[in-house]
């Protein structure tokens, strides 16, 4: 099958079946070709074309110009043998075959750009297949449309070239710049550099991609780069325009050349490498650059690795020359704090200032960083309750350039608030028992839990090699899937590799919570147990809240409102309660589920009031009526949707099975 490929982005370039067509000998033919296959929405009447190549020579000689020229088109891309034809050309008319075997670099730029909605995505929200979109559209465009190729006496076709090459070169730098922005937002500052420095490669006289790009070469600590960068900047415009850098641009630079190596700050250092959570870092990254959001509460479950993360994107923005946080980045760790007057305390220990006894102490860090611009890290806020949250609403509301980040298991709820959710670590969900299908579908390297566990156990096992038998993968799949990608019970499990084999690590967590814990001295006491983990959580809930979570303990693989009200009495307020203190998660289905782990400490609570039995009768009553309704639909067309439904449920009816 005969393949054309045309690109007319950059120089002409024509291929037939990868190789390049060299018999078309004739800038009027190429020209021709161009012109068929972008206006290929029409057949194209032969007056037109000779009036489009040969304005200024007499009709007669002007059409054999033409016919000629289609002849060479036709032996040169092979029309005779192409099936369909590339060119429909009849007495009066020539046409592109759109339905040809051909591939045109206009057509599929802009049917990429037209493929990204314009549903108001601003470049830190776009979604993940418009930039996909983009970044394959950006791809093609290797330069300007017909990029030096000029046809002297043909000044109708350049006029019909002008208008394309300027709308097609605006399309892309606007692309471009939506790229290089969403990057940059992403804290992605190699991708970003590069789509700022494509802008300068099609406009040098713009000032805006260079002081991107100084802007990112700052922010990987690439001072010098930077600088060189406004140089050429500067020199460009005087040899291009005769005119010096804006002021902006000016003052950019000044900034670079006088910042200090890093900006001031407290953060500690983490106490191992930090892996994974690219996708979250990235989004941590693009709230805090966002100046209309001072707020950002890092949202997730106890030993969810919450900490970690905004120490490792703290460190990250630390380190950058240029940037938001000028006054520097402070933690205040607020476990074991009770109080509102412990928390303001807490905070001016971490600022390093001096409380004065006359003055009340919150008006004083006020006081102190109303011309501040700085980010405060306030880890654990979740025991001080509504307190907690009017401290940081009298922070917010008495500083104008300070922005909080918050670490909570449990909402704010201000209206100022941006959530980020943390979930688990990413693991292979799928139930695995041999090895050659193990071998063939999963990489450990792709799933950030396996990478956790197999990097902490190795650190406890020096000497072995961990995870390198299919053996072991096989273990540590089950493992992260007993975990659900819980970080701290990855971690406190991998401290037992240097006892127990993987598989037996899988075993004993098979058991229950027993295995998670550590005696490690520098690990906070909060943080040695799962089990402790988990109690603090409970505390932190109401009486109704126990109640509720307890029953909803007996649930298997989720639940939906109704099912939830049914067995445990969880009406939509407390379901909602519990979600806002990561208790309980809602999936995109709308169904409700809790992690494994905190199920099974949630049944531990069920068993000690002993009402297990209770609850898994009204569960096992609950899901047999389920079945039965199901079950007088199946001989009507609602078949599959009773089938749907009994799928969804399909563990919990097997729960209530074995406890009746």
């Amino acid at each position: 099958m005969t393949f054309l490929s045309l690109k007319f982005l950059g120089s002409l370039d024509i291929a037939l079946d990868h190789a390049p067509v060299v018999g078309l000998r004739s800038a009027k033919v190429e020209a021709l070709l161009a012109y068929l296959a972008v206006e290929q929405k029409r057949p194209l009447r032969r007056d037109a074309l000779v009036a489009l190549l040969w304005p200024d020579e007499p009709l007669d000689t002007a059409r054999t110009n033409l016919r000629q020229s289609l002849t060479r088109l036709q032996k040169g891309i092979d029309n005779q043998n192409a099936n369909p034809p590339f060119l429909l050309i009849s007495r009066e008319t020539v046409q592109f075959n759109a339905q040809s075997q051909y591939a045109l670099d206009v057509t599929q730029f802009q049917k990429l750009l037209a493929a990204c909605p314009t549903h108001g995505d601003t470049p830190e929200r776009q979604c993940a297949i418009c930039v996909k979109n983009l970044q394959t559209a950006v791809s093609l465009y290797n330069g300007d449309f017909l990029a030096h190729f000029f046809i002297s006496d043909s000044p109708v076709f350049e006029q019909w070239v002008l208008p394309i090459r300027e709308r097609l070169h605006q399309q892309a730098l606007q692309a471009l710049q939506w790229l290089a922005n969403y990057h940059e937002n992403r804290g992605e500052y190699v991708q970003a550099l590069t789509y700022a420095q494509h802008q300068t490669r099609l406009e040098p006289w713009r000032e805006e991609p260079y002081q991107q790009q100084m802007r990112l070469l700052a922010r990987q600590g690439n001072r010098s780069a930077a600088l060189v960068c406004y140089e050429t900047c500067r020199r460009t415009l005087e040899n291009e325009l005769g005119v010096a850098p804006t002021a902006e641009t000016t003052q950019l630079y000044h900034r670079i050349q006088t910042a200090p190596a890093h900006r001031p700050h407290n953060l500690p250092d983490l106490p191992n490498s930090f892996l994974g959570r690219e996708e979250e870092t990235a989004q941590l990254l693009s709230h805090l650059a966002q100046p209309q959001r001072r707020l950002v509460t890092l949202l997730g479950a106890g030993g969810m690795g919450k900490t970690s993360l905004v120490l490792h994107a703290g460190k990250r923005i630390a380190h950058e020359y240029v940037g938001p946080f000028a006054n520097g980045l402070y933690y205040v760790p607020l476990a074991g704090i009770n109080g509102p007057t412990q928390m303001v305390v807490a905070i001016a220990n971490a600022l390093g200032m001096v409380l004065r006894g006359s003055q009340d102490p919150l008006q004083q860090v006020i006081n102190q960083l109303q011309q501040q611009e700085m980010l405060l890290i306030l880890d654990n806020l979740e025991q001080l309750g509504p307190a907690g949250s009017e401290v940081v609403t009298a922070l917010l509301e008495g500083t104008t350039a300070v922005k909080l980040l918050i670490t909570s298991r449990e909402r704010l709820n201000l209206r100022g608030e941006w959530i980020l959710t943390v979930g688990g670590l990413s693991y292979p969900a799928t139930n695995i028992s041999d090895s050659g299908w193990l071998r063939q579908h999963v990489d450990s390297g792709q799933y950030q839990a396996m990478q956790l566990f197999i990097d902490r156990a190795r650190q406890n096992q020096p000497g072995r090699q961990i995870g390198q038998s299919w053996e072991d993968e096989l273990a540590i799949v089950r493992i992260c899937q007993l975990c659900e990608g819980l970080p701290l019970a990855l971690e406190l499990a991998a401290t037992w590799a240097g006892m127990l084999s993987c598989g037996q690590i899988a075993t004993e967590l098979s058991k229950g919570l027993e295995l998670l814990q550590t005696n490690y001295y520098d690990v906070e006491p909060r943080h040695r147990s799962l089990q402790v983990v988990f109690e603090h959580s409970w505390e932190l809930l109401s009486a109704q809240e126990k109640r509720v979570l307890a029953q909803l303990s007996v649930f298997q693989g989720g639940f939906d409102h109704d099912a939830g009200t049914a067995v445990a009495d969880a009406s939509l307020i407390v379901l909602r309660q519990l979600i806002d203190k990561s208790i309980v998660y809602q999936g995109k289905s709308g169904r409700f589920s809790l992690h494994e782990l905190l199920r099974q400490f949630a049944a531990e609570k069920l068993a000690a009031w002993e009402e297990t039995a209770v609850v898994q009768r009204r569960h096992a009553a609950y899901f047999a009526d389920l079945v039965q309704q199901q079950e007088s639909r199946w001989p009507t067309q609602e078949n599959s949707q009773a089938v749907a439904i009994i799928r969804a449920d399909i563990q919990n009816v097997r729960a209530g099975w074995y406890w009746t």
